[in-house]
């Protein structure tokens, strides 16, 4: 049974770096390959610190056959009546299973209802945030204002994720030279990917 490449969870398109490079007689060139990688790691960096991200080193979650490491992260407050609403916000590199590695991001976001912890949640996948947690949960301290105003604060939370994802997306499609879709998984875990843009 193979295995896809590359495992992407929250991107539009697969943002590979350090694929590999070869020499002219068709062999593997280990040193333009890490040089490469190396040039685009720094350049991604770079490029997010000066939107004000935080370079990071951190462990990123992804399944075991594809292990993953954060490198640059961004928080983000806003305010909703007496809630202080912390979104943080994850570049991730996430390793090919044969060649190079492709960019994701991971997203949560911390609660806290007139200086007190509320929690904190999930921003993407089957656990993302809801209009249910914020009632579940009472974000505001009375069960009839967390149910008022819960699709509200979802959509600001979710606005504000949006515009940050965009901005990580855009440097990634600044920086990466290789840009792939999946168009399609067999059942043996075999993947087509095509080159884009």
């Amino acid at each position: 049974m193979s295995t896809p490449n590359f495992y992407s969870i929250n991107t539009s398109k697969i943002f590979a770096i350090g694929m590999n490079k070869y020499s002219d007689d068709g062999s593997f060139d280990e040193i333009a390959t890490n040089d490469d990688y190396e040039l685009q790691k720094e350049c991604l960096v770079n490029k997010l610190k000066t939107l004000h991200w935080e370079e990071s080193n951190g462990d990123g979650y992804t399944p075991r056959s594809y292990p993953s490491s954060c490198f640059a992260e961004k928080t983000v407050c806003i305010q909703y009546e007496k809630m202080d609403i912390e979104i943080i916000i994850q570049a991730i590199e996430i390793s090919g299973y044969y060649d190079g590695s492709n960019l994701d991001w991971e997203a949560k976001t911390n609660v806290w209802y007139d200086g007190y912890s509320v929690g904190e949640y999930d921003m993407t996948g089957n656990y993302a945030v809801s209009d249910d947690d914020v009632i579940n949960d009472n974000w505001m301290n009375n069960s009839g204002f967390s149910k008022i105003h819960a699709e509200n604060i979802i959509k600001r939370i979710n606005n504000e994720l949006n515009k940050l994802s965009d901005e990580l997306e855009n440097v990634y499609e600044q920086i990466c030279g290789d840009k792939f879709v999946c168009d399609c998984v067999f059942s043996n875990g075999e993947a087509i990917y095509h080159r884009v843009g």
